[in-house]
C-alpha cells in the first residue's frame, strides 16, 4: 500500500480491504471490464492471518465462480 500511496504503484483490492485515507478506491464500472492476469505465490509453510485468508478465499471464489480454466 505504501507504493500506491506514493503514486508509484497500483493495486486491485477486494471489498474486504479498507484502504487507508490516503488511498482512493476507484470502482471499475465500465461496460466491458478489462481482464487482468494475476499470480499468487506463497511458501507452503506460510500461515495466513485472518485478513489474508479472507482475501485468498475471495480470489478463489471469484476464479471458480466464472468459467475459468485457471486453478490455484
Amino acid at each position: 500500500m505504501n507504493l500506491i500511496a506514493k503514486s508509484v504503484g497500483i493495486g486491485f483490492l477486494t471489498a474486504i480491504v479498507d484502504p487507508p485515507e490516503n488511498i482512493v478506491r476507484v470502482d471499475l464500472l465500465d461496460k466491458d471490464i478489462p481482464h487482468f492476469v494475476t499470480s499468487i505465490a506463497y511458501r507452503s509453510s506460510h500461515i495466513f492471518n485472518p485478513l489474508q485468508e479472507k482475501i485468498l478465499n475471495s480470489i478463489r471464489t471469484s476464479l471458480f465462480s466464472e468459467s475459468s480454466p485457471t486453478k490455484l
